[in-house]
């Protein structure tokens, strides 16, 4: 798994290349902790060319939108394949966060999402 990390149009963006699997996890935990500091931007995490999430890949993206919460800013995802899109919608995560397929959604205000866990998990049924 690779990311890079790049400040775009005052939003915090991290690409993801590969398979975001167990093994790599703590791996891209670390690499994730620039966007812990995310005050005043918001989150756009691009799965374009994102093969694979685990249980452990999305706790981290949870763990993201914990953070981004209370500090003001937005979780967006996009670039989702098929096979993710599939994973994230039966997780209820596109609903947790802003969820698109383009950045021009995002930046143009027609982005429906969900920004705490508590509504995650009202949306898990748990």
């Amino acid at each position: 798994m690779n990311t890079t990390f790049k400040e775009e149009n005052n939003d915090f963006v991290m690409y993801f290349e590969g398979r975001l699997d167990t093994a790599a996890a703590p791996a891209v935990e670390k690499e994730m902790l620039p966007l812990n500091d995310c005050m005043g931007h918001d989150i756009i995490l691009d799965c374009s060319k994102m093969e694979y999430i685990s249980s452990s890949g999305l706790r981290i993206f949870l763990s993201i939108l914990k953070n981004a919460k209370p500090k003001g800013s937005h979780v967006f995802i996009r670039g989702l394949n098929s096979e993710l899109q599939q994973v994230f919608a039966m997780t209820g995560f596109t609903k947790t966060a802003g969820y698109r397929e383009a950045m021009d959604d995002v930046k143009h205000g027609r982005v429906t999402h969900y920004d705490s866990l508590k509504d995650f998990y009202k949306e898990m049924g748990l």
